[in-house]
C-alpha cells in the first residue's frame, strides 16, 4: 500500500534524504511499537495502579529532551513542526498509560565507553557480540565479557573470525558520539532530575553489579 502520510513512509523518506529523523517520528515509531506489544488499552480496563500492572523498559530512548516530553505528557503541539506533523496524521499523542515513569542513567565515565567501545567484536563462528577490553583501575573492575568460542580458544594458539561494527573503528567517530551524548541526552537526565524521576547507578563491577542495579528498580518503582 502506497500511503504517503503513514509513518513508515516518512520516516523512509527523512532516512533517504539523508537527514536526521524528526523527534516526533522516533517518539511515534515508539510508542507503536510498545502498543504491539502491550497492546493499546491495557490499563483501560485495571483498576490496579499503573505500577501493578505490565510495564516497560526502553534501551536508549528518549535521547533528546523533545522525545522527553513527548514519552511524558507534554503537549508540544505548539510548534510549528508539529502543527505540520499532526495535520498529516503523522502523530498523535502517546497515552498515560505509556508515559514514562522514570529514567535510569547507567553512569559510565567516558574513556571507559571508549574503551569497551574499542573492544566490542562479533563472532563469526557463533553469532554473539563479545567484548576484549579488561577494565581494572580505581574501583573500576569490568573484565572482558567473552563469546562461548573466546572462551574455549583463549588459551590456545586458535585464530577466530571476528568482525567490528564500522562505527567503532575510528577513534574520531567514538569521540564524536561520546561528544552528541553530551550534547543532545545528558540534558534529558536534567529533565528527569527536575521531575524528580531519575535512578543514577554506577556500575563498578559491570554485570557482575546487576543484582543491585535490579534491587535499585524494584525499591523505587510502585509495587
Amino acid at each position: 500500500m502506497n500511503n504517503k502520510t503513514s509513518l513508515e513512509s516518512n520516516i523512509a523518506s527523512v532516512v533517504n534524504s539523508g537527514k536526521l529523523v524528526p523527534d516526533l517520528y522516533i517518539a511515534q515509531a515508539v510508542k507503536k511499537s510498545l502498543e504491539a506489544r502491550l497492546g493499546p488499552n491495557i490499563y483501560a480496563q485495571s483498576k490496579e495502579p499503573i505500577g501493578r500492572c505490565a510495564g516497560y523498559l526502553l534501551d536508549g530512548f528518549p535521547r533528546t529532551v523533545t522525545q522527553a516530553k513527548i514519552a511524558t505528557g507534554h503537549n508540544l503541539i505548539s510548534s510549528k513542526m508539529s502543527r505540520s506533523l499532526e495535520k498529516e496524521s503523522a502523530i498523535d499523542k502517546w497515552p498515560p498509560h505509556l508515559f514514562l515513569s522514570y529514567a535510569i542513567h547507567i553512569d559510565v565515565p567516558d574513556w571507559i565507553c571508549a574503551s569497551k567501545i574499542a573492544g566490542r567484536r562479533y563472532c563469526e563462528k557463533c553469532s554473539t557480540w563479545y567484548n576484549t577490553s579488561n577494565i581494572f583501575e580505581g574501583k573500576w573492575r569490568m573484565p572482558p565479557i567473552l563469546c562461548a568460542c573466546k572462551r574455549q580458544t583463549q588459551n590456545k594458539a586458535v585464530s577466530l573470525e571476528s568482525t567490528r561494527r564500522e562505527d567503532d573503528v575510528d577513534p574520531n567517530i567514538v569521540q564524536r558520539r561520546l561528544a552528541d551524548y553530551h550534547t543532545e541526552t545528558k540534558p534529558v537526565l536534567d529533565f528527569f532530575q527536575r521531575k524528580g524521576k531519575l535512578l543514577n547507578f554506577i556500575p563498578y563491577h559491570g554485570l557482575d553489579d546487576l543484582d543491585q542495579l535490579k534491587d535499585l528498580i524494584r525499591n523505587t518503582l510502585p509495587s
